[in-house]
């Protein structure tokens, strides 16, 4: 059997680089440009302990910021430019090893899950099938071509080598075999504070850890496990009653958002429903980057099938902890795969549905889903052998279509765009596309194409504002006359939509058009669009407070008019009297002025100067504070 282990991990190699290939020639997407092709910190002049440690800390995607993988990022850079290729390629690779941790782990878990009447070699079968499966099956794409997530996939090899050293250490101790605990102790934490350091998920571990616990040792030698068990199972609990009895937190993560926590939280129940048939019956027409806009369960039934999904969920835990020890592939199945969405699929403030999510939750539901085609080995093998191969040949096609679909920019989005017709961000995605090779190739028909898209996906609503925010620099940033009906719907956005911050950046990215000389825009359009800002009664004070400082930097660098400046910075300050952003921008602007006996009054007033995070994680924050102080002691 070790022969035909060894030849599916060769396997698994071969068939998961070949369904890749036509993928790997392809572009970046969405998110990658601001994460990593706009975002200088990643590609530094020369590199130094600084500019790793502030490349490291570049990313604001998580509140952990993700340095393990920015690190990877600026790795790739330097190694091989800004090319995509290095960087998909590096996500293949990572992929392939994590199919592989994933062929060792079933390797040795699963006879511990297996069924009393299966034959001793179910649980080998199953383990090839389920890790070939799992590294061919098109679900997993977007965390293989598109770059960012490798986030997902680096997190993911982390908590697997977590989940295997755990697994290893109670094979031998549910056994009262003596081994070095400590060295296995030693990798589950390594792995799991690693897999941290690259996405928030890899929080999930130790859950991960208590379902193999309880699917396939029950605690057997392993008294003070259970306690541990326990009181972390407490902690959790007491985590949910808190959130629930102090909803501010959430309230206040969710003010960006089309939807309150109890709305997200309800509405994926009937998404993990989605994940699941892409997962069991995965189609063509399942697969996206983006999907369209979902219907919002907006209470338990409403709609209906919101209270059915949940329903569903209920009763397949209950039944599956009731028969635990008669079905423990099936309880670890479940368990898994709804532990492995605890975090992105619940009620924190994410966007409501991506496939990278089922990365590892899928591995549980492919277990269970193959176990047939593994018991078949043991009656019928040639029969078997064609029905494995037929599952996985439909796998590795699908997932080389798709592969394909991603080769190039342009057919990505065209793909998109055309599958996904009422989804916002497909068609806001294939304009951004069209407009940027009219900015390279000056087609008109690219830059009306382009246009067509922006208008199409901004008459989706007034969330959908990063479209209309598009369509109106698709005119001014090429010189052209914006049309009064765009301007006026614009603003009008801007004075009824919720002030998120893709509404707000919309203004910064009109001020720092401005100040790059990118953009000629009439003063009184820039202060049409600001004055719409501040009439929208939704604004929040810190808000107000942040389009006041940019409001101050346009007076001051382009219309120079420091008078003015001085005056809206003062605003801004006195909105937010304890942050020293606004109290800098007051004290540059004095400087600007000369007026030297206020801006010695201003510094004396400012907190501690920036510690080491903010030198790391703002540095050009930081150098800014180091020049008005240097200013300052000049003029002294």
């Amino acid at each position: 059997m070790r022969r035909t282990q060894s030849w599916a991990a060769g396997a698994l190699l071969l068939v998961g680089t070949l369904v890749y290939l036509p993928g790997l020639s392809g572009g970046f997407a969405f998110d990658d440009y601001h994460n990593i092709v706009d975002n200088p910190l990643l590609h530094p002049p020369q590199l130094t302990f600084d500019s790793l440690i502030t490349a490291a800390l570049s990313s604001a995607a998580g509140p952990l910021r993700r340095p393990i993988a920015s690190l990877s990022f600026l790795a790739n850079y330097q190694l091989a430019g800004a090319a995509p290729l290095s960087f998909k390629v590096t996500n293949l690779l990572i992929h392939l090893v994590n199919g592989s941790l994933l062929l060792v782990l079933l390797n040795n878990l699963l006879p511990r899950l297996m069924p009393a009447n299966s034959g001793k070699q179910v649980a080998k079968h199953l383990a090839i099938l389920v890790a070939l499966a799992w590294t061919l099956h098109p679900v997993n794409l977007t965390a293989v071509l598109y770059v960012v997530q490798r986030m997902t996939s680096l997190s993911a090899m982390f908590v697997l080598t977590a989940c295997l050293a755990y697994t290893k250490l109670r094979l031998k101790t549910s056994v009262g075999r003596s081994t070095n605990q400590k060295g296995y102790w030693t990798v589950i934490a390594i792995g799991g504070f690693l897999g941290l350091l690259c996405k928030e998920t890899a929080a999930l571990t130790p859950l991960l850890l208590v379902v193999i616990e309880f699917s396939a040792f029950d605690f057997i030698e392993a008294p003070r496990l259970r306690k541990l068990t326990q009181l972390g199972l407490a902690f959790a609990i007491l985590g949910v009653m808190y959130l629930a009895l102090v909803p501010d937190f959430l309230i206040n993560a969710f003010r960006e958002r089309p939807f309150n926590a109890l709305e997200r939280g309800l509405t994926e129940l009937r998404i993990l429903f989605f994940y699941l048939s892409q997962i069991v019956l995965p189609t063509p027409n399942r697969f996206a980057l983006f999907h369209a806009d979902w219907n919002l369960s907006r209470g338990l039934f409403v709609p209906w099938t919101t209270a059915f999904a949940g329903g569903l969920w209920l009763l397949s835990l209950a039944l599956a902890f009731v028969y635990r020890r008669r079905m423990r592939l099936a309880f670890f199945a479940l368990t898994w795969y709804l532990t492995g969405h605890l975090i992105e699929s619940t009620v924190v403030p994410l966007d409501l549905i991506y496939e990278h999510r089922n990365y590892l939750p899928s591995i549980g539901m492919l277990c269970l889903v193959l176990l047939p085609v593994a018991r078949f080995f043991e009656t019928q093998a040639v029969a078997a052998r064609l029905l494995a191969g037929g599952i996985l040949l439909s796998l590795g096609a699908q997932t080389a279509y798709r592969s394909w679909q991603w080769s190039d920019p342009i057919t990505l989005a065209v793909t998109e765009a055309r599958h996904n017709p009422e989804s916002t961000d497909a068609r806001y995605e294939y304009g951004r596309i069209r407009y940027q090779l009219y900015i390279k190739e000056k087609r008109p028909q690219d830059l009306r194409l382009a246009r067509v898209e922006f208008e199409a996906s901004a008459a989706r609503g007034n969330e959908a504002f990063r479209p209309l925010s598009a369509l109106i620099f698709s005119y001014l940033a090429i010189g052209e006359m914006l049309p009064d009906a765009t301007l006026s719907r614009f603003v009008h956005d801007l004075q009824i939509g919720q002030p998120n911050q893709r509404r707000l950046n919309s203004v910064y990215t009109l001020i720092d058009c401005q100040l790059s000389q990118i953009c000629r825009v009439a003063p009184d359009i820039v202060l049409t669009v600001v004055s719409a800002v501040f009439d929208n009664p939704k604004l929040q004070p810190d808000a107000k407070a942040m389009v006041l400082e940019w409001l101050a930097v346009y007076y001051a660098n382009s219309l120079g008019d420091l008078p003015a400046a001085r005056t809206v910075a003062l605003e801004a300050m006195e909105l937010a009297p304890s942050d020293w952003h606004y109290r800098l921008r007051v004290l540059e602007v004095m400087i600007a002025q000369r007026d030297w006996v206020t801006a010695k009054r201003v510094a004396s007033g400012l907190p501690p100067p920036p510690g080491l995070w903010c030198r790391y994680t703002e540095p050009k924050l930081a150098d800014r504070f180091a020049e008005a102080q240097r200013q300052l002691r000049d003029r002294r």
